[in-house]
């Protein structure tokens, strides 16, 4: 509780500014606000131009049911940054919780190394699902070292509704049975033998039951069987193949170079180096919980030099590996004190200057770069106002025009008052989120992620993007109304100028509202 608690008030502080970092966090409140007052969202056709349009599966089903308590008991917004920061809390409980329930010796100093990360501290900090996709992988991580199958199952079938990364409960399973055959490997030095461990019943009833729970809940889910499709786009189009080498993808999906990861959890390096040096001298004291935890350290770290997200999972294995390792290679009466006072007896009075010298030194070092970068954690997180958009966004609501006549990808509806509008032309897919929030009686193009419009219709997306982009000028009225059957142009003001002026050289647009940072225009 007290972690709890210590967690908890720290986050508030981070989270002392009345705005959110991420777009798509605007999404996920509105979603839940929909299923609230709708039910369960089965059609998006707020994304026109994308596959979500009728192949919607929402992967974060449970993340968006259990927003609603926190966006209904108060504001939405309020409410849904006491949400993140309860979430976030929970993950470094469930931390602590792990380290103790496995004896780790000064698990303290673990949870502490994990609040100094700055990456990791911001991720879970994000109001979207990182955080409880943790927490699951916490969990699954004691049961699949307890050999706990059936609440393994239960976990890995509510992990596919709660995240679409569910596969990675799979993958520590797969870490798990691997270990056990280097494990055995490093005991009996006969690879047929470990290769046998590996398969053993009890490993096999563990990968069983992972899979298992999330076959059920694929096939259990409200979405089933478009989800398969979907989820063929989400977790292998988008987190494993990548388009950022084609399109423009968020800013998660591109990767950390490796100083600046190094630089952002130079704390936790340091303790994979030590723990790595001792995991080698001590190899054969070394657990299968240990040998685990190194092979999701090392997949992680890949991972993380591949897309920065990934960094939400790096930063807590690594310190678990560092924390078990090191515990693993420590004497079984090792006390912390005990050894202070060898050095002391041994050392001290001989050495008296330099070692206390050393250790101001580097607490000092610890402070102070733990402190710069909970700033500079509370900078980044100061994003996205949920005032933004918000008066171009009534605008439109108020102003609802026919929609085009539907030839081609879409077919807008029409409406007036609370029916939905026309489709929005608008000049960025992370644009959408902050639209929908405001005003879902609208429908737009793009959003959650461009490759849902690039798998949809490549040629089209590369129109939209060109004239996003400025680089389509001509014949602009025709290629908007007719290919886009859009009723409005909604463009962002700042770096947008070269669609502006295209648009008012076309001469067929009229503008219609304008504010500091957008400006509307209807066909």
């Amino acid at each position: 509780m007290i972690v709890f608690i210590i967690a908890f008030s720290l986050f508030t502080l981070l989270q002392a500014s009345p705005t959110l970092a991420d777009p798509d966090s605007f999404y996920h409140i509105k979603a839940a606000e929909l299923i609230r007052d709708q039910g369960i969202i089965k059609d998006f056709p707020w994304l026109q131009a994308t596959t979500l349009k009728d192949n919607y599966t929402d992967h974060h089903f449970l993340y968006h049911l259990l927003l609603i308590p926190f966006v209904t008991i108060f504001d939405r917004f309020v409410g849904a940054k006491i949400a993140t920061i309860f979430f976030a809390a929970l993950v470094i409980t469930f931390f602590y919780w792990v380290l103790r329930k496995f004896e780790i010796k000064y698990s303290l100093f673990y949870v502490l190394l994990a609040i100094s990360s700055s990456p990791f501290v911001f991720r879970i900090n994000l109001t979207k699902v990182p955080a409880l996709s943790i927490i699951v992988l916490l969990i699954g991580l004691y049961l699949i070292f307890k050999r706990r199958h059936g609440l393994l199952f239960i976990l890995s079938f509510f992990y596919v509704w709660l995240y679409g990364g569910f596969p990675l409960i799979v993958g520590l399973t797969g870490f798990y049975l691997i270990a056990t055959g280097f494990k055995r490997l490093i005991e009996i030095k006969k690879v047929r033998l470990a290769l046998k461990g590996i398969v053993s019943l009890t490993n096999l009833k563990l990968l069983a039951a992972s899979l298992g729970g999330i076959v059920l809940g694929i096939l259990f889910s409200p979405y089933f069987p478009q989800n398969l499709n979907f989820y063929w786009q989400q977790i292998i189009k988008i987190g494993v193949i990548n388009y950022q080498s084609v399109i423009g993808v968020g800013g998660e999906w591109y990767p950390y170079g490796f100083l600046e990861l190094l630089g952002g959890t130079a704390f936790v390096f340091m303790l994979w180096l030590v723990a790595g040096v001792l995991f080698l001298i001590t190899i054969k004291k070394q657990s299968v919980k240990s040998w685990t935890l190194l092979l999701a350290a090392v997949f992680f770290f890949i991972f993380t030099l591949k897309s920065r997200r990934n960094v939400e999972y790096f930063v807590p294995l690594t310190i678990l590996f560092g924390a078990f390792a090191v515990n693993d290679a420590l004497p079984l009466k090792f006390s912390l004190l005990s050894f202070w006072r060898e050095l002391k007896s041994n050392y001290l009075s001989k050495y008296k200057v330099l070692i206390y010298g050393i250790i101001v030194y580097l607490a000092a070092v610890f402070i102070f770069v733990s402190v710069r970068d909970m700033l500079n954690t509370k900078k980044a997180l100061a994003g996205f106002s949920p005032a933004k958009f918000e008066a171009a966004s009534q605008w439109l609501k108020d102003n609802p025009a026919v929609a085009a006549s539907p030839s081609g990808f879409t077919g807008g509806t029409g409406g007036t008052g609370s029916q939905p509008g026309g489709i929005v032309f608008h000049s960025d897919w992370d644009e959408f989120p902050l639209l929908f929030y405001h005003n879902h009686h609208n429908y737009y193009l793009v959003g959650l992620d461009p490759t849902f419009m690039y798998e949809n219709d490549q040629d089209l997306y590369w129109q939209w993007a060109n004239i996003t982009l400025g680089k389509t000028g001509g014949n602009l009225y025709d290629i908007i109304k007719t290919r886009f059957q859009s009723s409005y142009v909604f463009i962002e003001k700042a770096g947008h100028e070269a669609m502006t002026r295209n648009i008012e050289l076309d001469g067929n647009f009229e503008k219609v509202y304008e504010d500091q940072e957008t400006v509307i225009y209807q066909l």
